[in-house]
């Protein structure tokens, strides 16, 4: 689980420095709160355009898709055939959001306001 949450995180670095590019400039923090947002809560999906350019509304759906099918990968051979693995992967899937969204939290700062290559932590 640590490994899928530093991949996140990593994404969300390059995320955050290709929203550089853009046009109209979103401050650091913002885009990192709106990357967070859209990414772990499901919140703020409607702001993805003002950070990439591009519409967020199917943001979600390309997450849960990328994210059950890497899990369905790593862990098939740990199911038995009898096991409905598209279910299985459903209700964990919808258990761990609900946990996420009830229980995390988190604190964004700028470590480089570089207009270039912006970064936070």
């Amino acid at each position: 689980m640590k490994k899928g949450l530093f991949g996140m995180i990593m994404l969300l670095s390059l995320m955050l420095v290709l929203s550089a590019c853009g046009a109209s400039r979103v401050e650091p923090k913002e885009a990192g709160e709106i990357t967070v947002n859209s990414i772990v809560y499901n919140k703020d999906t409607d702001k993805i355009k003002d950070v990439y350019g591009e519409d967020g509304s199917d943001f979600e759906k390309e997450f849960e898709k990328s994210f059950k099918e890497s899990f369905i990968t790593t862990f098939t051979a740990s199911f038995s055939s009898d096991v409905n693995i598209d279910k299985e992967v459903d209700t964990f899937y919808n258990a761990l959001r609900k946990q996420v969204n009830e229980k995390t939290s988190y604190t964004t700062k700028v470590t480089n306001d570089d207009k270039e290559s912006p970064e936070i932590q």
